[in-house]
């Protein structure tokens, strides 16, 4: 249909909803029409949907109109692989990625459907004795947008800004969990705004009120991402070479800090693992010099460490203790090895479920009856095990796996991490027109090897895998948008054939030397890797 016919239709439609809506004094045809106008602008504009969902991923915003366990950045990507996914039966083509990580996301998300449809839903409006369904929904959206990323159609230099925007928006978290301590609670409103992380909270309100009595030390659990995301961006800005060694230091100074002050002993172990699979996971076959490198450095900074661990703050050293050797003090000791203590028993007591739900897992949602139980047992503390084990908290990643999603799921889950990296390093080995986005793909792949070793290692649960598939779409992203570049690149001339010129002809005389026909010329890369 011819775009005049769209608009005078359009124009006509709203004209007579404005005077039935005055006829009526219903304000609700406005809403519509907002709501209308809104999502004609997503479908025309749904590049700036992924992007916000990008740049929003880290910041945990959730306003309280959402429903719960859904954040802004859930909702853009749902939305996104939606309008994506109507493109598709519409007939547009759009490039797809990897076939095996394709197939693994699809059969990922079967599973979560077969257990909705065992397990219960979770949808209240839908009835039911089963809450929680806004974690099918993040799962599911998360699974989208990997999917359909490809239909992204941002340029390299948004790529670029994009990513550090992702990385400051890092700091909302945080900054709302310290307004929160700073004031004793007294401030709360911000997460009205911001999806607060309600265990770490009460353990630093615990901490705060009466160190002596618990043994712990405070943490800021939420500063560990940030931290992280910092040590990256210094990772990219060295690799570039835009960064001096000093600068780059102090970055990683900075990371190291907020990751201490979060109190992970499990970021200790990370910390070392990313400059690793930074090494292995590069372009250039691994060579032995640059390894030692790496070893060396980690051995000079333990050294350190020994040094100065004793004046170090209580987060910082209970982060350091997992290092053998290491002074702490008594809190830090004690914090440090209860929980691996309180783990271990977690985890064989989890563990005896697993025969029940080995085929079919106990799926995402919970029972309206065993919430309502746990109501009315009073002073029911984050470290209590019944109440971890029915909240799907097991603080391992394996074990969440079996329980959750049984054996056919765990076991489907593994192979997509498998085929996240796979796919990962494939791309990277290719070439790359764009050598920024190349060095952000670099340090992001060697970012999402840690993380699943570390999910294997020492935490994680299901809703895990939504993050591994956010940085395999971010990944993606920036493999597209690299391809993109190169097509639209205007094609390199080939040098023509030297012959023998007669005197005096040549360039330089005014008469230009034979061009390349565009038969000549080579062809565009193709946007789908194979």
């Amino acid at each position: 249909m011819d775009s005049r016919l769209i608009t005078i239709f359009a124009m006509v439609a709203v004209i007579v909803l404005c005077f039935y809506s005055v006829g009526t004094g219903s304000l609700s045809v406005f809403v519509l029409m907002i709501v209308f106008f809104a999502g004609v602008f997503a479908i025309e504009r749904s590049d700036l949907i992924a992007a916000g969902a990008i740049a929003l991923y880290f910041s945990f915003l959730a306003p309280w109109f959402l429903p719960a366990a859904l954040t802004i950045s859930n909702a853009l990507m749902g939305l996104y692989a939606l309008i994506t996914f109507g493109g598709i039966l519409m007939g547009r083509v759009i490039p797809s990625g990897g076939r095996a990580a394709n197939w693994l996301a699809y059969l990922y998300m079967a599973v979560l459907v077969f257990l909705m449809a065992m397990r219960g839903s979770g949808f209240r409006i839908l009835g039911g004795d089963t809450w929680g369904g806004t974690y099918y929904l993040t799962q599911f959206a998360a699974v989208g947008f990997f999917l359909t990323i490809g239909a992204n159609s941002l340029v390299p230099a948004a790529w670029r800004k994009l990513i550090f925007v992702m990385m400051m928006f890092s700091a909302v978290r945080p900054l709302a969990d310290s307004l929160f301590f700073l004031t004793d609670g007294a401030i709360s409103q911000q997460y009205m705004l911001v999806k607060a992380e309600v265990g770490g909270l009460q353990l630093g309100m615990l901490s705060l009120g009466n160190t002596d009595l618990t043994n712990d030390v405070f943490r800021l659990h939420s500063a560990s991402q940030l931290g992280i995301l910092i040590i990256l961006a210094a990772m990219y800005g060295r690799a570039r070479a835009r960064l001096s060694t000093f600068v780059t230091l102090v970055l990683w100074g900075v990371g190291f800090v907020l990751c201490g002050i979060a109190g992970y002993r499990a970021n200790m172990i990370q910390l070392v693992l990313l400059p690793v699979f930074y090494v292995l996971v590069g372009r250039q076959p691994v060579r032995l010099a640059r390894l030692v490198g790496v070893g060396v450095a980690c051995g000079i900074i333990y050294v350190l460490l020994l040094a100065v661990t004793p004046h170090l703050p209580g987060p910082v050293q209970r982060m350091v203790s997992i290092l053998p050797g290491t002074e702490v003090s008594r809190a830090a000791d004690i914090s440090g090895r209860s929980t691996v203590e309180w783990r271990l028993r977690l985890w064989r007591q989890a563990a005896e479920g697993i025969p029940e739900h080995f085929w079919i897992g106990k799926g995402l949602v919970f029972k309206r009856a065993e919430y309502e139980t746990l109501r009315l047992i009073t002073n029911v503390a984050p470290d209590n095990y019944d109440y971890q084990i029915w909240s799907r908290e097991y603080h391992n990643g394996p074990l969440a796996l079996m329980l959750d999603l049984g054996f056919p799921g765990a076991l489907i889950s593994t192979l997509l991490m498998l085929a996240l990296i796979r796919e990962g390093v494939q791309c990277l080995k290719r070439e790359w027109h764009d050598e920024s986005l190349r060095c952000f793909y670099h340090v992001f792949l060697a970012y999402l090897v840690s993380a699943i070793i570390m999910f294997w290692l020492s935490f994680g649960d299901v809703r895990s895998m939504m993050g591994f598939l956010f940085i395999g779409a971010v990944l993606r992203g920036l493999w597209y948008a690299n391809l993109r570049a190169a097509a639209e690149a205007p094609p390199v001339a080939a040098e023509p054939e030297t012959k023998a010129l007669p005197p005096g002809s040549g360039s330089w005389t005014g008469y230009p030397l034979p061009r390349p026909s565009w038969r000549e010329r080579a062809p565009r890369p193709a946007l789908e890797p194979r």
